[in-house]
């Protein structure tokens, strides 16, 4: 049980660290793209953040998910087709995947 406590707050803490309004202003502006990403019916939010991972929209499909984990939204994101900039914060990613 206080393995699983000591998980549970570790897992907290890191996504706690991440700044969900914070956009990489370190990107070089040839390196921003508009990346066409297909979201299928009945994805997980594990899956939409390996997606989004593997096409370059995020940088940390575990960083991700723990956001959408902390901010209860893992039920929310609706499948479908997107055209997503990869220099978006999370915030801005999760909004265009409610709509």
């Amino acid at each position: 049980m206080i393995f699983i406590l000591f998980i549970f707050n570790s897992i907290n803490n890191f996504a706690q660290l991440i700044k969900p309004g914070e956009v990489n202003n370190n990107v070089n502006i040839s390196d921003i793209k508009v990346i066409e990403v297909n979201i299928p019916q009945g994805s997980s939010a594990s899956q939409i953040s390996s997606i989004l991972d593997s096409t370059g929209i995020v940088t940390s499909s575990l960083a991700f998910e723990l956001y959408l984990r902390n901010e209860n939204l893992t039920d929310k994101l609706r499948p479908g087709t997107y055209d997503i900039q990869n220099n978006l914060s999370f915030e801005d990613i999760t909004s265009i995947l409610l709509k």
